[in-house]
């Protein structure tokens, strides 16, 4: 029997086990929950389940002894998630499921599922990239590029909804600063929420959204994404 792994201090909905069992194609599952994170990550480790599901209450609150992206930065290094649906709702969407049912949480998880961020990151260290795209890629559909070079071949593949950039960039003599400045003259990317990453000087990051200097956290990046996403 397959499980359905929820990061949570309540009890799962049944109509998000449901739900959740329809997107996955089993009908024969069960929900297990976990309000210690450490003891959630040890589960999945052990016995990968159909489904993670982790309820995020924001403001930086922990699920038990770990935060919430600590927790996914974990499982991805030590499972492969990437054929795991993994999803991360907070209150409003759980008030939401409770109010309107199974239709309502179908719908979300569909979404949540089918329609990722598109996502570009650019950075020269690729012990970076890595980092970066352990914690990203459940939740973002990620290109990476190493160059600025490399990052202009993935636009002409794909548009992407939020972009990290990283200040050291091996064919910008400007760190970074004019791959992001031909960005914002490019009518196509010009309201592209642009996150610089490193040390982008102050007179530099005006073509910047937001800026993280290192060392930053996955939690850091995780909230400036949410951040500037929620905002268009």
């Amino acid at each position: 029997m397959r499980k359905i792994l929820f990061f949570d201090s309540g009890e799962a909905s049944r109509g998000i086990v449901s739900a959740l069992a329809e997107l996955v194609g089993e009908e024969d599952i069960v929900s297990e929950t976990y309000s210690s994170a450490s003891r959630g990550v040890a589960s999945a480790i052990s016995e990968p389940p159909s489904a993670i599901v982790i309820i995020d209450e924001g403001k930086g609150k922990m699920l038990g002894d770990m935060s919430v992206w600590e927790v996914t930065a974990r499982l991805a290094r030590h499972m492969s998630t990437s054929n795991i649906p993994m999803f991360k709702i907070d209150e409003q969407q759980l008030k939401e499921i409770a109010q309107a049912g199974e239709d309502y949480a179908r719908q979300l998880f569909d979404k949540l599922h089918n329609e990722k961020k598109r996502m570009l990151l650019v950075a020269e260290d690729a012990s970076v990239r890595r980092e970066l795209c352990t914690g990203l890629d459940s939740f973002y559909q990620v290109r990476e590029a190493e160059t600025a070079i490399g990052a202009g071949t993935e636009l002409l593949k794909f548009t992407p909804d939020i972009a990290l950039i990283s200040y050291a960039l091996r064919d910008d003599p400007s760190g970074g600063f004019m791959f992001c400045e031909s960005l914002r003259s490019d009518n196509r990317f010009d309201a592209l929420p642009i996150i610089g990453l490193g040390d982008f000087p102050e007179d530099k990051r005006y073509c910047l959204d937001a800026h993280l200097k290192q060392p930053f956290t996955l939690e850091e990046v995780h909230n400036t994404i949410d951040s500037l996403l929620k905002k268009e």
